[in-house]
């Protein structure tokens, strides 16, 4: 069981990679459609986002949210590998 789970968790990382990579998108954009309005040019909005955001605020969240991600893809593959029953029964004890 232990090598099947090995196997499961080794399909994980692309999941949490397109997770990730799809926070990232939205999130920039949510940064540089304000910037977009009010310049009314993508190359100069662009540039100016680049040099008004706070990047370790912006990298931390992004970090945050892969973890996160990573937490449910890995729970999710579990339930799915051991079956809900078992997992409850491992988390909740016994009914």
């Amino acid at each position: 069981m232990l090598k099947r789970l090995k196997q499961e968790f080794v399909k994980l990382v692309p999941t949490a990679v397109f997770y990730l990579s799809a926070a990232f998108i939205v999130r920039y954009l949510e940064y540089l459609i304000p910037f977009v309005w009010e310049y009314r040019d993508l190359v100069l909005a662009n540039s100016h986002m680049l040099n008004e955001v706070v990047w370790p605020h912006f990298l931390l969240v992004q970090v945050w949210l892969f973890v996160i991600f990573f937490v449910y893809s890995v729970i999710t593959e579990f339930v799915r590998v051991l079956g809900r029953e078992r997992v409850n029964g491992m988390f909740f004890g016994q009914p």
